[in-house]
């Protein structure tokens, strides 16, 4: 299992500190009762674990957390692609669900693109997208996970490293019913120790150290 010390992460022009949040939710155990399933990947809760797709599964699925999230918000996790599949571990944040499948919102994803990549995107018309190729998911190895919205910027930390982030010009209301979920996309995933928080963010202006 993935171990990650580090509560603080940097942005361009803005930072946050995990433990100064305000913790909306921690899940120690997931209940499938309390999720909204879409597609037709089965999803499985195993107490503190959630699992979904399947070897060998050709279609997408994704599961949304019933309760909905306004504003800003930063989703803290660890999860796996699970052997032999390679590829599509998927997350949804600020997401409408009204009428639509795949949810008006945003979604993070590693090992997608059809080329192990990772990137963020925007639902549904997938027009507002980033990717970089030069974080390479590996199947079985856990990651730990931070992602999510503030103000127009999404984000992705892999590690504590950041991978991508995506600066919104017309960014979804954040008085929108948000919804946080998983995904997974002709994939089988895992996902655990998920908390979600409302960031305190401390800007700055930008500048040079040193020469």
């Amino acid at each position: 299992m993935t171990t990650n010390t580090s509560t603080e992460y940097r942005l361009l022009g803005r930072t946050f500190d995990l433990a100064k949040a305000q913790p909306l939710v921690q899940f120690d155990e997931f209940d499938l009762a309390d999720w909204i399933s879409v597609g037709t990947p089965p999803w499985h809760s195993e107490g503190s674990f959630i699992e979904g797709g399947k070897i060998g599964e050709t279609n997408h699925g994704q599961l949304f957390y019933k309760e909905p999230f306004p504003g800003d918000v930063v989703l803290e996790f660890d999860a796996q692609v699970v052997p032999p599949c390679t590829h599509d571990l998927i997350w949804w944040f600020r997401t409408e669900l009204k009428n639509q499948a795949w949810g008006n919102g945003y979604l993070g994803g590693l090992g997608g693109w059809y080329n192990n990549r990772a990137g963020l995107e925007r639902a549904p018309d997938f027009k507002l997208f980033t990717s970089t190729g030069a974080f390479k998911l590996k199947p079985g190895q856990w990651y730990h996970i931070v992602s999510g919205i503030i103000d127009n910027s999404l984000f992705t930390f892999v590690d504590g490293e950041l991978i991508n982030e995506l600066c919104d010009p017309t960014p979804i209301p954040p008085s929108t019913p948000g919804h946080i979920g998983f995904g997974v996309y002709q994939s089988m995933a895992r996902f655990t120790r998920l908390k979600i928080h409302r960031p305190v963010v401390e800007t700055f202006q930008e500048a040079y150290v040193g020469n």
